[in-house]
């Protein structure tokens, strides 16, 4: 799945509105997130000429995320839901295969905003995060997390955080990487080379014209990040790269043949004066038909009564053969 993220400094206007939906016809990507868009309607779907479909979340501020997902997607997915959670926050539900997703776009408050505005989202992304976690769904979080994590500490686990990151580390991106332990996650679109750290840069700041890394891609554990790279891919918010990365996950289905087991043709065990063989037989043959019946423990209760039903049926066309019979606790 090509996941990209991307911050558009408004595209409130209608020139740069325009120019954001033809260019988002001739850009490829799986699954789009978007911040900083600056629209102020509370929720916006919106289908391209090309056939991607576009779902926006603003407010009356200078915030607004989305997610677009692309025409060739679209016809694989179902089961699709848009949350539109205000400016900053937004997430989409589909299943793809035997998976199922929850995709969220984020925009974190700028350096310059108080930090309870910043533990407030992260307190909320938490809470989402706990909901969908319980529906069983992979996760994957991208946009602009205003924090700057550069290069990672000796002490921190790089198989999670990577080494590929420019910028310095500054409070905001230790409460990320704090996020990012704590829910389990992993910097997807860190999981770069090590030399190529000069081209991991998202953001060239207009104050100092620094260029540093502030826009992130995190996935679960059930998602494997191929590659990932930033480029201008998208003309449309210069200040900002696209950032691009490859995630595999798999999304096969079950074989039909595990689901068609039965117990037609079933018969107990007797012996050759017509009664039941040895407990230990008959409890081997019994044996075996759970194994191929039961493909999980809620199979259980039909066996049961299967099984009940066939020795009542037995016992009553052969009474004199059961030493007794079934008895009513049968």
């Amino acid at each position: 799945m090509h996941v990209l993220s991307k911050n558009f400094q408004s595209i409130r206007a209608v020139g740069r509105y325009c120019d954001f939906m033809s260019e988002l016809d001739m850009c490829d990507f799986d699954i789009m997130c978007l911040s900083e868009t600056w629209r102020d309607c509370r929720e916006e779907i919106v289908a391209t000429p090309h056939g991607h479909t576009v779902y926006l979340s603003g407010d009356a501020g200078r915030c607004g995320v989305g997610i677009c997902v692309c025409k060739s997607l679209l016809l694989k997915i179902s089961n699709v839901s848009f949350h539109a959670l205000g400016g900053r926050l937004c997430y989409l539900s589909f299943t793809l295969g035997r998976r199922h997703f929850a995709v969220f776009s984020c925009y974190f408050p700028t350096s310059w905003a108080p930090d309870a505005d910043v533990v407030a989202q992260y307190d909320i992304l938490k809470l989402l995060l706990t909901h969908v976690r319980d529906e069983g769904r992979c996760l994957l979080i991208a946009g602009d997390f205003n924090a700057s994590i550069a290069p990672v500490h000796s002490f921190e686990p790089s198989d999670v955080i990577s080494h590929s990151g420019m910028g310095e580390r500054n409070e905001r991106g230790d409460a990320l990487i704090q996020f990012v332990l704590e829910e389990g996650l992993c910097i997807a679109s860190r999981q770069g080379d090590a030399d190529r750290m000069a081209d991991s840069w998202t953001c060239c700041r207009s104050f100092d014209g620094a260029k540093v890394q502030i826009d992130f891609i995190l996935v679960d554990g059930r998602g494997e990040p191929v590659n990932t790279w930033c480029d201008f891919i998208f003309p449309v918010g210069l200040d900002h790269r696209c950032v691009h990365c490859n995630i595999r996950f798999s999304i096969s289905s079950l074989g039909k043949k595990r689901l068609q087991h039965s117990l037609k043709g079933w018969k107990p065990f007797l012996d050759e004066n017509g009664f039941f063989s040895p407990p230990h037989l008959f409890a081997a043959e019994g044996l075996k038909w759970m194994t191929v019946l039961l493909g999980s423990f809620q199979a259980m209760p039909f066996l049961y009564r299967r099984l009940r039903m066939c020795m009542k049926g037995w016992a009553k066309s052969k009474p004199q053969l059961l030493r007794g019979g079934l008895g009513d606790g049968w």
